[in-house]
């Protein structure tokens, strides 16, 4: 992210306070409506793949990754250096003298009207709470204690509601940003007319307002940790708190959930600021088609970025060499609760670490 607050000389500091990207669309002569979703406004963009976050202050692009505060989307949109659009914006901020001359209004830019509610939260399907007996076929179904499912309850992520005909489990968090469900008889969702099955479903399918995808669930209810749990999936989610019930350690260790491999949403990163994360990603295996990709990892290395960036101690734990029962790898948190006793015994060393914290 360009930051123009940091460093910077006190004019452009005071600028910053003071000018939201709300705000700075108007006076640049731009009717593109920023919101929660909407349109890059400096490139063609009919996916609205576009983001305003942190109350106003910041930009995401999806598509490209990058996160831009106000005087650096100015600097983008009207093809300017940062110096000068740092001047145009400390301008604009009544911080500096006005000087309107060679203005460039935002490029595609059309007649919107006001937002009405620019930041509210994301539909969602009726939630409510898995009842005992439902908790107990959940944690059968994943391998996992029964206990660390009723903490995961007790904490208010997991809830259940009915969909398309079939009782589900359901991972979110007091936030509401963000949601997925699966089925709780562990099959797969089928599409209205045939073809291909899929795991689980999210907020993204319903409503008429997209949730954040990057919001990392239980990241606010982690303020009161020093160190975090971070993992890939919603089933890995339970079963970070398996271990840590089984390590002891749930009452210093905070479980928080990525639902996929978005980057981190803007809008949480000062919620990890300082602490000590340790990353549980999927350890995707090599393509059989000799593909390169491993989205799993790739997510990994980016969130340390993005962690460290916020001054997080960050590290990952390998599941590297490890197998459960039925021969396959292990790739993820929850395959490590189907090793055989067996191999517990001969990796105790590397699966003593796992809640190093």
């Amino acid at each position: 992210m360009k930051a123009g607050d940091q460093g910077a000389p006190l004019p452009l500091k005071l600028a910053n306070k003071m000018l939201r990207i709300p705000e700075l669309t108007p006076k640049s002569g731009c009717e593109w409506r920023p919101s929660q979703v909407c349109p890059v406004p400096y490139r063609p963009d009919r996916n609205s793949s576009g983001s305003v976050l942190c109350e106003g202050k910041l930009f995401h692009d999806f598509a490209s990754g990058e996160t831009l505060d106000a005087p650096a989307l100015l600097a983008k949109v009207e093809g300017l250096d940062f110096r000068s659009a740092a001047k145009v914006f400390i301008e604009l901020a009544g911080v500096g003298p006005t000087d309107s001359t060679n203005r460039v209004p935002f490029p595609g830019c059309v007649s919107l009207p006001p937002a009405e509610k620019p930041w509210e939260k994301p539909s969602l399907p009726q939630l409510e709470p898995l009842t005992r007996n439902e908790r107990r076929i959940l944690s059968e179904l994943r391998g996992l204690s029964l206990e660390s499912v009723e903490l995961v309850h007790r904490r208010g992520f997991l809830w259940g509601l009915w969909w398309r005909g079939y009782r589900a489990w359901a991972l979110t968090d007091s936030e509401r940003w963000n949601c997925q469900w699966r089925r709780l008889d562990g099959c797969k969702w089928e599409r209205h007319h045939g073809g291909s099955q899929f795991t689980s479903w999210g907020a993204k399918e319903i409503g008429d307002r997209r949730p954040l995808a990057g919001w990392p669930i239980g990241i606010c209810e982690a303020a009161g940790f020093g160190s975090i749990a971070l993992v890939e999936g919603g089933h890995d989610l339970l079963a970070a708190f398996h271990f840590l019930q089984l390590a002891g350690r749930a009452h210093c260790v905070a479980a928080v959930c990525m639902l996929g491999v978005s980057r981190i949403d803007a809008a949480a990163l000062p919620h990890f600021a300082g602490k000590r994360i340790r990353i549980f990603c999927h350890a995707d295996p090599a393509s059989l088609d000799g593909g390169t990709k491993r989205p799993g990892l790739e997510a990994a290395a980016r969130w340390t970025g993005q962690l460290v960036s916020v001054g997080c101690i960050v590290d990952a734990f390998d599941f590297s060499d490890l197998t459960k029962c039925d021969g396959h790898p292990v790739t993820d948190l929850n395959d490590l609760a189907h090793i055989c006793d067996q191999d517990y015994e001969s990796e105790r060393e590397t699966l003593e670490t796992l809640m190093f914290f």
